[in-house]
């Protein structure tokens, strides 16, 4: 992966498990940004004081770490020379007054820097990819059913086709491993120490061999495609979930994703993009990016945005700032993507849960929730299942959810690494009614 300078930022993973250290007697702080507007990608300390700081998780189960620790890894390598620069945190403190500020031209735009945008880069995407990775897990996992699991499902093979070779080694040795520990499992210290070397030492460009560590493993050729369209997706947190969930499924079609945002990301992607052809060894034949600069509310150009090719749709913490913008253009907006949208394409929309994505509506300034307006314009009412009007299906739905970072990851990572509590729509779109 080219990076931009060699430099040891001392990451270190601390061992899994251990205990979060917090001040008995400190008081909770304050809520003091609640009258402050949201901005597009831009997590602000709202994000971390949810209305359930102490709720219970969406499911009860193990969280494998390594998938997590992988990302971190290639994120702390790809900001190094960022984070451990003397002007980082006036950089950051930049974008931010930017971003309260809502002059978007100025944090993204044409009077931004490119220091600015690794600033945001090496502040918010890690723990965005996290979540996003972890979304895209749980959507075939999470509650069970056919239809819940449509987004999971489209980068798993289809009858008849092969998985990538470096995905099915890898489980395979996964499971010899986990044979070999038996009764020593019991000893954390070890495992930790044992996972923490697993992830320093992956070498993931070499090219993957068979079960018995000898020859290269013959490579599948990709047959089918699978198009992302991902708005509002230029920080790239989106891609690099969508990077990691590629490889670790093995998924044996070429992912191809557009990735559409006003700011100037097209150098930052593209460095990502080589990072994760090189290190994560996923070459454009499986995995490639396309960086769009539009305003998401401006005219688009037909020829370069492809709604009618897309297999899957985002908008991940974007819907609300559009919607704050300009209400009829986003709506506008909505209908366009509605009226090109094929039959069977999926619409996923993640926003901050409860009063923080509620919307004000008509003279009154009376307010709804997000997740209501929504299913409102695109499904036709909160009841859209299967017999409702709407364009679109709700196949998946949840007011409140949460991604909380897995105990002990990102202990020792030089950035904060924040829970999540959002909602979730996934939608499908229905086939024309025959008139």
């Amino acid at each position: 992966m080219p990076k931009r300078d060699q430099i040891d930022f001392s990451y270190k993973q601390e061992p899994l498990g251990a205990p979060r250290h917090r001040k008995r007697d400190a008081k909770p702080k304050k809520e003091r940004l609640v009258k402050q507007e949201r901005v597009l990608n831009a997590p602000t300390g709202r994000q971390a004081v949810s209305a359930e700081p102490n709720g219970p998780s969406s499911r009860n189960v193990h969280i494998d770490p390594k998938p997590y620790l992988t990302i971190l890894s290639f994120l702390g390598s790809l900001s190094a020379s960022t984070i451990s620069s003397e002007k980082y945190q006036t950089n950051l403190q930049a974008v931010k007054g930017a971003l309260f500020d809502r002059d978007y031209d100025r944090a993204f735009g044409s009077r931004s820097k490119p220091d600015w945008l690794w600033a945001y880069v090496a502040r918010w995407v890690p723990g965005r990819a996290l979540g996003y990775r972890a979304m895209l897990g749980d959507l075939d996992e999470y509650e069970g059913g056919c239809a819940v699991k449509a987004v999971g499902k489209l980068f798993e093979p289809l009858e008849g086709e092969q998985r990538f070779a470096v995905t099915k080694v890898e489980s395979e040795q996964e499971e010899q491993d986990d044979e070999e520990e038996g009764d020593d499992s019991e000893n954390d210290s070890d495992v930790d120490e044992g996972l923490e070397d697993a992830v320093a030492t992956l070498d993931l460009s070499s090219p993957p061999s068979d079960s018995n560590g000898n020859e290269p493993v013959p490579e599948v050729i990709p047959t089918r495609t699978i198009n992302v369209l991902c708005y509002g997706s230029g920080p790239g947190s989106e891609i690099i979930a969508l990077a990691a969930t590629t490889r670790e499924r093995g998924t044996p079609a070429k992912v191809h994703v557009q990735a559409v945002d006003s700011g100037n990301w097209g150098p930052i992607l593209s460095q990502m993009s080589s990072g994760i052809e090189t290190e994560w060894n996923l070459p454009k034949s499986r995995f490639e990016v396309d960086f769009i600069q539009h305003d998401i509310l401006k005219p688009a150009d037909a020829t370069r945005i492809d709604i009618p090719r897309a297999n899957l749709i985002t908008l991940l913490y974007t819907t609300h700032e559009l919607l704050t913008a300009s209400r009829s253009t986003t709506i506008a907006f909505l209908s366009n993507l509605t009226a090109q949208a094929q039959p069977g394409t999926l619409l996923m929309i993640v926003e901050s849960a409860g009063s923080f994505s509620a919307m004000p509506v008509g003279k009154s300034e009376k307010t709804f929730p997000l997740e209501f307006l929504l299913d409102l314009v695109l499904a036709g009412g909160k009841d859209a299942g299967p017999g409702s009007r709407g364009e679109w299906e709700v196949v998946k739905k949840s007011e409140s959810r949460w991604f909380r970072v897995p105990d002990g990851v990102g202990k020792g990572y030089p950035v904060k690494l924040e829970n999540m509590r959002h909602m979730l729509r996934v939608y499908r779109r229905r086939a024309p009614v025959a008139v």
